[in-house]
């Protein structure tokens, strides 16, 4: 698998597939806000991995728990 740094430091090609209809919405997205797919991308797994903090935390916690038995 191909590596590349950025000033962020080290990033890892992910491919995807999408509905035709979302990739439209983005193409559209892109030219609205002037940023680029993998920019969108991104910033969309960011957001959705901070959404999801708590539940990421109480995963680990309960596996700390079933752990210590």
């Amino acid at each position: 698998m191909a590596r590349g740094k950025t000033l962020d430091g080290e990033t890892r090609p992910l491919n995807v597939r999408v509905d035709v209809d979302d990739l439209k919405t983005l193409q559209l997205l892109q030219i609205v806000t002037g940023t680029n797919t993998a920019d969108v991308v991104r910033k969309s797994l960011k957001d959705y991995i901070a959404q999801n903090r708590k539940l990421l935390t109480q995963a680990g916690e309960a596996l700390v728990k079933g752990g210590s038995k």
